[in-house]
């Protein structure tokens, strides 16, 4: 596979995190959100570890990754830990801050592609 794969299954992946998020404001209680929702995340980490590696950093070294990097990371934690935990405790919340989780994905895109 060359970047350019990488690079769409990375957004692939970015896309469908953001319809999974957008159907668990709409239906809080159901299965297939949970399940979806961490395959999608562990594969996303596993696309953006390779981006890291194509993009001529250690994955494994993380005392060099630049300023940008670390917060695309604190973006995607977010992403992943907050929404989940939301979902269960209180759904009437993720409808209103689903909005929120959108645009850090955009911020941690933005990040992505613009590197500052």
């Amino acid at each position: 596979m060359n970047t350019f794969d990488y690079q769409f299954f990375h957004i692939a992946m970015v896309i469908i995190i953001v319809a999974n998020l957008l159907y668990a404001a709409n239906s809080p209680q159901n299965i297939a959100f949970k399940i979806l929702y961490g395959l999608n995340t562990v594969f996303l980490l596993i696309s953006g570890l390779i981006m890291i590696q194509l993009a001529g950093l250690n994955p494994a070294d993380i005392s060099h990754y630049p300023l940008w990097l670390w917060v695309k990371i604190l973006c995607w934690m977010l992403i992943t830990i907050i929404p989940p935990i939301l979902n269960k405790r209180a759904p009437k919340l993720m409808q209103k801050i689903s909005l929120v989780f959108i645009l850090i994905i955009l911020f941690a895109a933005y990040l992505g592609i613009y590197k500052i």
